[in-house]
């Protein structure tokens, strides 16, 4: 199942709060943090370094943690199934692979 690219459909003020209470909830056995980018100036540029570095960054991660392997190339695998929901809009599990 894929994320949904939202683009910039703005982010409803009493999302935040939504948001806060999702990460303090104790059941989640992984901490995390959401980062909320807003309309600024700051923020536009953190989304564009975000844009630039992310696939850079996946690339390395799917290479070392072996995405493209073993279970990884199985579809439907939970290893595949994560390494789909990491690629881009329209492009497919496979399209990075060598």
């Amino acid at each position: 199942m894929r994320v949904p690219d939202l683009g910039s459909v703005p982010l409803p003020a009493d999302a935040v709060g939504l948001l806060e209470g999702i990460a303090s909830t104790r059941s989640i056995r992984q901490p995390f943090q959401f980062v909320v980018l807003t309309d600024g100036p700051k923020a536009q540029q953190a989304k564009s370094i975000i844009a630039e570095s992310a696939p850079e960054l996946w690339g390395g991660k799917r290479a070392s943690d072996g995405y493209d392997r073993g279970s990884g190339a199985v579809d439907g695998s939970p290893k595949a199934r994560m390494a789909a929901t990491m690629q881009p809009p329209g492009s497919t599990p496979w399209s990075n692979r060598s």
